[in-house]
């Protein structure tokens, strides 16, 4: 039978080894919102709540209302998660940090539980009444980070190594530096 779980409140968790699949795998790469969380994983190295990504879109100049902001944040923390499931993460409670494997977890009206299983055997059942902060390791945050895209002059986005492609070694970076960024 399996160990029953011990409550544990959960103050933080922490992802430090990047999970099985690619970025580009799991999120939408053309969604402003998912570009813009994903560019503030990788400078902030945590996943941001509403009011912080609100902030930092304004300050990348997008002006995004707070229901768009809400949604792509739940459904980016929702594939965020269910990519760690069966991988490694550390829980906080208080300050005492539990690591070990994510089997599972479940969130119902901004209320989570996370089942985690330590190396020893132990299961903890961790807790809280509101989105849980994730911070995230520079690895991850590397993981995390979105390709750089600009605009061509067909005005479409690419990245350096399709500019590179298309102009060549030569007349690329100089194209690179005209093009706007795409986001």
């Amino acid at each position: 039978p399996e160990p029953r779980a011990g409550q544990k409140c959960l103050a933080r968790m922490q992802l430090s080894t990047t999970p099985n699949q690619a970025p580009w795998e799991l999120f939408d790469e053309e969604e402003v919102c998912v570009y813009l969380i994903r560019l503030y994983i990788s400078k902030k190295w945590q996943v941001p709540n509403k009011d912080k990504l609100s902030k930092f879109a304004s300050a990348h100049g997008h002006d995004l209302t707070y229901i768009v902001i809400a949604k792509a944040l739940n459904a980016f923390r929702r594939i965020l998660i269910n990519a760690y499931v069966n991988c490694r993460v550390s829980c906080l409670e208080n300050t005492t940090p539990y690591s070990g494997v994510l089997r599972a977890w479940q969130e119902r009206n901004d209320r989570f539980h996370f089942d985690l299983w330590t190396t020893d055997g132990e299961r903890y059942d961790f807790f809280t009444s509101h989105q849980p902060c994730i911070e995230v390791s520079k690895e991850v945050a590397g993981w995390a980070a979105p390709e750089e895209k600009r605009l061509a002059s067909d005005g479409s986005a690419y990245t350096f190594e399709e500019f590179l492609q298309f102009y060549g070694l030569d007349a690329a970076p100089q194209e690179w530096g005209l093009a706007r960024p795409h986001w």
